[in-house]
């Protein structure tokens, strides 16, 4: 392998990385704590009206979607750790 073909190749890995480490994993987190505020928030609401079952069935909405949320940003984590083994970076 020549130096130009080396060179682009840790350029690439260094742009990765990069990417990876300042912009992708911090929108997951991100993403992923509104995801666990909003299961939260659910089960705040279902407690709250305990007596109302319109209101309930909000809140377990809410409680679903928010762990569906948490189940995909966990998955991104998983890919982007995927990616970045199975690539070498």
């Amino acid at each position: 392998m020549d130096i130009q073909a080396t060179n682009t190749a840790n350029a690439v890995d260094s742009f990765v990385t990069k990417l990876t480490d300042e912009i992708l994993n911090p929108i997951a987190l991100v993403l992923f704590g509104l995801a666990f505020i909003y299961f939260f928030w659910g089960i705040i609401k279902f407690i709250q009206n305990a007596d109302n079952p319109t209101e309930r069935e909000v809140g377990k909405q809410s409680m679903v979607w928010g762990v569906v949320g948490m189940f995909v940003m966990f998955g991104v984590y998983g890919l982007l750790w995927f990616l970045r083994t199975s690539l070498g970076i």
